[in-house]
């Protein structure tokens, strides 16, 4: 697994696999944690986000690429309906979770150009990049977000030991009304 999202109404995890099929996902039942089926992206993602207001799926893609899915009639493939483009960024796409504004991309970096973790915010409206958050955290990989009540959990891998060191942090200091995007 790369990622993992919830679908509220199915009780369904979906798990993206990134490396072993980035074009496979598979459901899991979240009561019994049995693999119950699997489905298929025309386009293979790294990370993964469902959002239940609109039935759909968004996904991490490469250096920061989002790419927004919609299950076909038949339910055995999410198609794309929706594209941003990547931000230019020596960084990896970790994890991804959107709210009905924004889409909010973890970034792990272990590069001397950009030796930081960050948060890319991608506007939803205008489909462009809104803006980039530096993290505090460093030495470890962040691994995945999430979006609960206004606070995101950021789940890293930690560096000195064998578990996941989980972070929140909430960005009031932000009005993304007035942001500008990054260069």
């Amino acid at each position: 697994a790369n990622d993992i999202t919830y679908d509220p109404k199915t009780n369904r995890l979906y798990v993206a696999h990134c490396y072993v099929d980035s074009t496979k996902i598979s459901i899991i039942d979240a009561d019994t944690l049995k693999l119950v089926g699997s489905i298929h992206t025309d386009a293979g993602v790294y990370a993964l986000d469902y959002h239940a207001e609109s039935n759909t799926f968004v996904g991490g893609q490469g250096k920061s690429g989002t790419i927004f899915f919609k299950y076909n009639p038949q339910g055995t493939k999410l198609l794309t309906y929706g594209r941003i483009s990547p931000t230019p960024t020596q960084m990896i796409t970790q994890g991804i979770c959107r709210d009905d504004q924004y889409v909010y991309h973890v970034m792990f970096s272990n590069s001397s150009i950009e030796p930081y973790n960050t948060i890319i915010i991608y506007d939803l409206e205008g489909k462009k990049l809104a803006h980039n958050v530096r993290l505090s955290i460093s030495g470890q990989e962040p691994e995945n977000i999430s979006l609960v009540n206004g606070a995101f959990y950021i789940g890293c891998n930690s560096s000195s030991s064998t578990q996941l060191d989980i972070y929140k942090s909430v960005l009031y200091e932000f009005d993304f009304s007035a942001c500008t995007p990054c260069p």
